[in-house]
């Protein structure tokens, strides 16, 4: 027999602390800590989860409960306002519930490569606010964008800002590299600490072309902005560890 098999007889039959993974476990594990790779890529990492998770004695009551939360719940049209979970759920913390569980349905993931940049002046960081008819559309960010052929990361952030901004900036140490998938895309998402070139007394205005809005945002400001999933996960590192913008 097979693992799903042996798990549900030993749990639900002779209370044994074995786990039950079916397509229901994992669409919830696959929201709850925003799996963002294919769902057959991650088999162990489910089992793993399950079987850690299970309450000392209590398999058979855990296993079932998770596997209707799958069915009623989480399920391919979730109802977040009645789950139990929702409190720790990444997914719907980064507001992309519906792009978990990642399926694969035969078509090629494509890679793509976008560089973004932290802009702080005077305690503040910039952010901008994207078009309503853009992706993400009314969500803030960080500017940036894919490099052109030929140019280095710093040399596409440089560029990015200038076009986005007007603003000449500097980039100085690689702050991280996040990687984030949706749909059929892997977004790896290089980010980098940038100051502005030269002297600015005060905090200088945008000429905005790929946004509708901007702010040099506090700590307190950014923490309450709504960002895409990739841009909310830098967020988190910059509010963990504000000394790597703020010195």
């Amino acid at each position: 027999i097979g693992q799903y098999t042996a798990g549900a007889i030993l749990s639900l039959a002779f209370e044994q602390d074995e786990p039950i993974v079916d397509a229901n476990v994992e669409r919830v594990f696959a929201r709850l800590f925003d799996v963002d790779s294919p769902v057959k890529e991650n088999k162990s990492f489910f089992w793993d989860k399950a079987r850690e998770l299970i309450p000392s004695g209590r398999a058979r009551e855990f296993n079932q409960a998770l596997m209707e939360l799958g069915a009623l719940v989480c399920s391919k049209k979730p109802d977040c306002g009645r789950c139990p979970l929702a409190g720790m759920c990444e997914s719907l913390r980064l507001g992309i519930v519906h792009e978990r569980p990642v399926l694969t349905k035969g078509a090629d993931i494509i890679p793509v490569t976008v560089v973004t940049g932290v802009l702080s002046h005077h305690n503040r960081i910039f952010i901008q606010k994207r078009r309503p008819e853009d992706v993400w559309g009314g969500l803030w960010e960080y500017p940036g964008g894919c490099p052109e052929d030929g140019e280095t990361h710093p040399q596409t952030i440089v560029r990015e800002y200038k076009e986005e901004t007007s603003f000449d900036v500097t980039p100085r140490e690689k702050l991280c590299v996040i990687k984030h998938g949706y749909t059929r895309y892997r977004v790896t998402l290089h980010c980098y600490r940038l100051e502005l070139a030269g002297a600015c007394n005060g905090l200088p205005h945008p000429v905005l072309t790929e946004a509708t809005d901007h702010l040099w945002a506090d700590l307190e400001q950014i923490a309450r902005r709504a960002f895409p999933a990739g841009h909310r996960k830098l967020t988190d590192m910059l509010l963990k560890n504000p000394k790597r913008i703020f010195g």
